[in-house]
Parts: structure tokens; C-alpha cells; sequence
């Protein structure tokens, strides 16, 4: 994704705002947002492999 990102394969961008109201007006606030998301994801499995 990266390498395409960079080398312009994404081209079109639709801006969107997502069920909790986040307004991603831009990709690269999309893609800020998805590695935020996902590091929510992360703590929680961290956090749930400690009762384990």
C-alpha cells in the first residue's frame, strides 16, 4: 500500500463521514484514522492475553 501510495495509484478519493462522525475529508486522514483504529484493536488484545 504504501509503494501505492506513493507512486500515485490512488487516484480518486471519496470523502466520507463514518457511524461515529468522523469526517475523512482526505486519504491520508482515512489512512491516519485506519492505523488509530487498529491500534485500539491491538491494546485490547493485549490487554485480554494478560487474563489468559
Amino acid at each position: 500500500m504504501e509503494s501505492d501510495f506513493y507512486s500515485g495509484e490512488f487516484n480518486v478519493y471519496n470523502e466520507r463521514t463514518n457511524s461515529m462522525g468522523f469526517h475523512f475529508g482526505t486519504l491520508e486522514e482515512a489512512i491516519e484514522f485506519n492505523n488509530y483504529h487498529e491500534a485500539l484493536h491491538l491494546g485490547y488484545i493485549m490487554s485480554i492475553r494478560k487474563f489468559l
